[in-house]
């Protein structure tokens, strides 16, 4: 997280000196850090009950949370076949957890 600051402050100084900063933002950086230390502490915990192949499924979904709050928050507009692709997704979880050589097969 350090090296990550000092990347910032040297690539980013002007964007960070013209930002607005407040609340609102402070809720954002620190719901963003919090989701981000609950996904690395839970990430072991889905490799021991499943594997890597549908942990990766998984990390395909991660998208569409990030546009559900886009959506909802920001106001952004997707374009219409991103439902269609977060369902395949699904669908691909499903079909590789319930396969013979998925997580129930073995």
């Amino acid at each position: 997280m350090f090296i990550i600051g000092i990347q910032a402050a040297i690539f980013d100084r002007e964007a960070l000196a013209n930002a607005v900063w407040g609340p609102k933002v402070a809720g954002y950086l620190v719901g963003y850090t919090f989701i981000l230390a609950l996904f690395y502490s839970l990430a072991p915990i889905v490799f021991r009950m499943a594997s890597a192949a549908f942990f990766n499924i998984g990390l395909l979904t991660a998208n569409f949370w990030g546009v559900a709050v886009g959506t909802s928050v920001f106001g952004y507009h997707i374009h219409w076949m991103y439902p269609i692709a977060f369902c395949l997704i699904i669908v691909g979880h499903f079909v590789y957890y319930f396969s013979e050589k998925g997580i129930l097969g073995e």
